[in-house]
């Protein structure tokens, strides 16, 4: 049996559902176990008081800047981590990103 719940909240639909859809202007853009949605992306938001030298120190690395946040390719929080506050870099956040926070990705310049 199926149901459908239409909502962008996800804690409702996590609640609710065990494999979900997404439409975009009436078409079906992607179709998965939500639980194969939220894993990791391999990425990680990053959130420096130096961001240049946060930069500098993970190279090419970086993907986006958006003033003190950075996102960076990496499968790995922890040896991002390691690097940074070895180089000298203060962290004062770092998160691995997941699908279902997209919306949180820095939508500034590239580094």
């Amino acid at each position: 049996m199926s149901v459908f719940l239409s909502s962008h909240l996800l804690p409702e639909v996590s609640a609710l559902c065990t494999r979900i859809g997404v439409l975009d202007s009436g078409k079906l853009v992607l179709q998965d176990q939500l639980a194969a949605l939220q894993e990791p992306t391999g990425r990680v938001l990053i959130s420096t008081d130096d961001p240049e030298r946060a930069v500098a120190t993970l190279d090419s690395l970086v993907e986006r800047r958006d003033g003190a946040d950075l996102l960076v390719r990496s499968s790995d929080p922890a040896a991002l981590n390691a690097l940074l506050v070895g180089a000298g870099v203060p962290v004062r956040s770092l998160t691995a990103q997941r699908r279902s926070g997209a919306a949180a990705q820095p939508r500034g310049d590239r580094a």
